[in-house]
């Protein structure tokens, strides 16, 4: 229904290789935690976004026939117009639209840019990290979908050491959900990422691996009146990180997390049987934890904070089985020399 970059690593005791991680080496320490939290939003955002999408009249894909009925006030809409279905299709539209339980197969793809600026010295910097996922789902029953997941996921990041710090990393997961009740979505997903990382300096180059655990599970409610759409939401995004040793910094473990709640509001327009356009805004509260251990420079103070998250886009039904989404975010409302502004794109293909 829903996918930013930094914070502290070092090994507790990293002997000879404590003296060569110095100033112009810390792009691991601040940077990688919090890309590794913006790519576990980004991309439990567009499983969420998938899943809602298939199970509620999220989003993406308001039910414009039962919206238009349910204006012209016939009782039960869904029965009215594709015969004698389910009576839970509603006019609330408290439920998946009649052609989402029909259609058994869910192709989607999803891209996602976020900038980063981190405005300090020596723990600064700013770049770019783009996540793009590619998923396929079936519905299990009338109430529950499971799918798999492929990610690719690349990042550019200047730092204040002076120096650069680069990735590209691929990664595959599975994924699933299920509609609790007339109101409620959950999903969840797990997914394992391997990534090859450079890191640059005025002396020195160097390039190393590492793999990554994600995991994130959401739950997302939904009440309508009548062409407004209600949506609170709470989640929990965690990553995992292993990173192996290189000349420039020591073989280190990161952890991070985002626990998330907020509101998004909705407003559907019906252009005819099969097309509806759904713009909306959306305010998040983020509380942002990492764990790394100790670096030269001692713990990052920003990460383990709260921050405010405010989203917008649009959401359209194209056709019977097609819809497109597009949004954009901006963070670090309430932290202070930190900005990150995000742009995304989700298409998805019912058959």
């Amino acid at each position: 229904m829903a996918l930013a970059v930094f914070a502290v690593i070092a090994a507790a005791s990293a002997p000879a290789a404590a003296v060569v991680l110095n100033r112009g080496s810390d792009a691991p320490i601040y940077v990688t935690p919090q890309a590794m939290i913006d790519s576990a939003r980004q991309t439990a955002e567009a499983v969420s976004d998938a899943v809602n999408s298939r199970l509620a009249p999220a989003p993406s894909a308001p039910n414009p026939v039962v919206l238009q009925y349910a204006a012209e006030g016939i009782a039960d809409p869904a029965a009215d117009a594709f015969g004698a279905l389910d009576g839970e299709f509603a006019a609330t539209g408290d439920f998946a639209s009649t052609n989402q339980a029909v259609l058994l197969w869910n192709l989607w793809s999803d891209a996602t840019v976020a900038f980063a600026d981190r405005n300090i010295p020596i723990a600064g910097y700013d770049g770019a990290l783009v996540t793009v996922s590619l998923g396929l789902d079936r519905k299990v029953g009338d109430r529950s979908v499971l799918g798999v997941l492929l990610n690719f996921e690349s990042s550019d990041f200047d730092t204040a050491g002076p120096g650069t710090y680069d990735n590209t990393g691929y990664g595959i997961g599975v994924y699933g959900g299920t509609a609790l009740s007339d109101h409620w979505v959950a999903d969840a997903m797990v997914v394992w990422k391997r990534f090859d990382n450079e890191l640059t300096q005025p002396f020195a180059a160097a390039s190393f691996d590492s793999d990554r655990w994600q995991a994130a599970a959401n739950l997302t409610g939904y009440w309508y009146r009548d062409a407004w759409r209600t949506s609170p939401a709470v989640g929990i995004a965690w990553s995992h990180e292993d990173q192996d040793a290189s000349i420039l910094s020591p073989a280190q473990t990161i952890t991070t997390a985002l626990a998330s709640a907020g509101l998004e509001i909705g407003y559907t327009t019906v252009l005819d049987d099969m097309r509806s356009l759904e713009p909306w805004a959306s305010l998040t509260a983020e509380w942002t934890f990492h764990d790394s251990g100790a670096t030269v420079f001692g713990p990052d103070p920003d990460l383990n904070e709260l921050d405010l998250r405010l989203a917008g886009g649009l959401n359209a039904m194209l056709a019977e089985n097609f819809s497109l989404s597009l949004h954009a975010d901006i963070a670090g409302l309430v932290r202070s020399n930190f900005l990150i502004t995000t742009i995304g794109i989700q298409a998805a293909l019912q058959f």
